[in-house]
């Protein structure tokens, strides 16, 4: 039988095509091939992480300093750069017997830098008083603080999860109890970040530290988390979406910025900290944001039908897929036990983070010790510690 010669031509075409698609997604395929270790939570896999990040918190100040341009982003950069490896340390320590006893002292040096004056600057420079002299003033008074505290707190928190010589119990009994009154006597639920700014994912931290404090403790502020979680998805969650408003007006929890996915990412990763459930309501909407480019994947910042270049928070928006929103989805994607998207986003950071394999350490050459370290903590992820 004669195939025609448009036939044969299309045929050709045909396989032109498929040959150029397999070698498009190759690259990614490549990028991904280390992630089932991580997404199993391997020793050795997490032991690598952990050294790479030892790498920064072993650093000295001039390491760690940021240049964005904004005293407040650089100050907010430290303090989640410390908050990440308190966060990471503490969680593969509990997931690994074998690493607490070297672990324990890393989450307690991190939350000992989240303590002290560079830790809080960005903070009081905004409000005009230190956030931890505040602590016992009467809630219908005190400030919300929760550019610092519900951060610093989380950090706190983790150090008292791991058990034994918590050196800084008698501060993370302090602030949780401060956090409980101030949210308990906030006619909206939500408390402050900065002067009239209220952002969500700030008060999800809050709130994740007094569940976390609560499972190293023994104690009961299981009320004050369920009203939170449900102003939440109440008044703070875009119905079209599921995303959450990045900022609320500080009253009315009105929107004043649209529904974003590095803010719903970011709350997200941290109420896992709280427990599975206070951090599944978020994760169908960050799985319809899901996509993929040529085998890589990430989520994107926007809801469909709205655009924008993104910004500090968002950090930069390639291809409608956010940097924050990825590498915080990451954490998500681990705790659905959804392998697919975890591996695609893995390859994402694979290819862009630059990773740099030596003497058993993996670091990362791209994103400095912000990169670093969240990836570490991301990639580590845990529900409920």
């Amino acid at each position: 039988m004669r195939v025609s010669r448009s036939r044969t031509w299309l045929l050709r075409l045909v396989g032109l095509a498929l040959g150029a698609a397999c070698s498009a997604t190759v690259p990614a395929r490549l990028c991904e091939r280390r992630a089932g270790p991580f997404f199993r939570g391997d020793l050795d896999a997490q032991r690598a992480l952990a050294r790479g990040a030892r790498d920064w918190l072993d650093a000295d100040a001039d390491a760690l300093a940021f240049h964005t341009g904004s005293p407040r982003f650089d100050g907010e950069w430290y303090l989640i750069v410390h908050m990440a490896a308190a966060l990471g340390f503490g969680q593969t320590a509990l997931e690994h017997d074998e690493l607490r006893a070297e672990h324990g002292p890393l989450v307690a040096r991190a939350a000992e830098r989240i303590l002290g004056p560079r830790g809080r600057a960005h903070d009081v420079d905004a409000w005009g008083e230190d956030p931890l002299a505040s602590l016992d003033a009467p809630p219908e008074r005190a400030h919300g603080h929760l550019a610092f505290l519900g951060y610093a707190n989380l950090a706190l928190s983790m150090e008292r999860r791991l058990g034994g010589d918590a050196p800084h119990a008698t501060v993370n009994d302090a602030i949780t109890a401060a956090l409980v009154r101030r949210f308990d006597a906030s006619p909206s639920g939500l408390l402050e970040s900065y002067p009239g700014e209220t952002y969500p994912a700030d008060g999800a931290a809050a709130i994740a530290s007094i569940a976390l404090h609560d499972r190293a403790t023994g104690q009961d502020h299981r009320a004050a988390v369920d009203r939170f979680l449900a102003t939440l998805r109440t008044r703070c969650t875009d119905p079209a979406s599921g995303l959450l408003y990045q900022r609320v007006d500080s009253t009315t929890l009105a929107a004043r910025d649209g529904a974003r996915a590095s803010g719903t990412a970011m709350a997200a990763f941290v109420l896992g900290y709280a427990g599975r459930d206070a951090a599944a309501a978020l994760w169908p909407a960050l799985a319809r944001q899901w996509d993929t480019v040529i085998g890589f994947g990430g989520v994107r910042e926007y809801p469909p039908g709205v655009g924008g270049r993104g910004d500090v928070d968002s950090g930069p928006v390639l291809l409608g897929l956010g940097v924050s929103a990825t590498a915080f989805g990451i954490a998500s994607a681990r705790r659905a036990g959804d392998e697919g998207r975890y591996r695609s986003a893995f390859a994402s950071a694979w290819l862009f983070g630059l990773p740099d394999e030596r003497g058993g350490a993996l670091r990362w050459a791209a994103g400095g010790s912000l990169g670093g370290v969240l990836l570490f903590a991301v990639l580590t992820a845990r529900s409920a510690p």
